[in-house]
């Protein structure tokens, strides 16, 4: 995975979720750090992670620790689906961590790195 260089940044797509993400050091890509999903009274169970951000390719996914998985918590029950662009090429540590409900995660082809407790405790995977 690429070295961040910039402070996390947001962006709220056209479905109200909000990705932060950080710029990777190539100036080119950038890391997904994490999503907050609408507050619209739906429960959402799929996730279709972006390939673009603003002008920036994801190449990657990450959670922040064992307190903060990729949803911003220490467990997430809704999301069953997650669904990744061909453009991402790592998933990094506790990414996934504590998703119960997770049953299918696609992964891509050009994938070439899946950091430590990214699915544990993804129990239905």
């Amino acid at each position: 995975m690429l070295s961040t260089f910039a402070s996390a940044e947001e962006y709220t797509d056209e479905n109200g979720i909000t990705w932060t993400y950080t710029v990777n050091s190539d100036g080119t890509t950038c890391t997904i750090t994490g999503c907050s999903l609408p507050n619209t009274g739906e429960i959402v169970t799929e996730i279709t992670i972006p390939y673009e951000i603003d002008v920036y390719t994801v190449t990657g996914i990450t959670g922040e620790d064992y307190d903060a998985n990729f949803f911003g918590g220490k467990h997430n029950d809704a999301v069953t689906s997650v669904f990744l662009p061909n453009t991402i090429n790592s998933i990094g540590d506790y990414t996934f961590y504590s998703c119960p409900s997770l049953e299918t995660v696609s992964l891509p082809e050009g994938l070439t790195s899946i950091g430590n407790r990214a699915f544990l405790k993804c129990e239905n995977l």
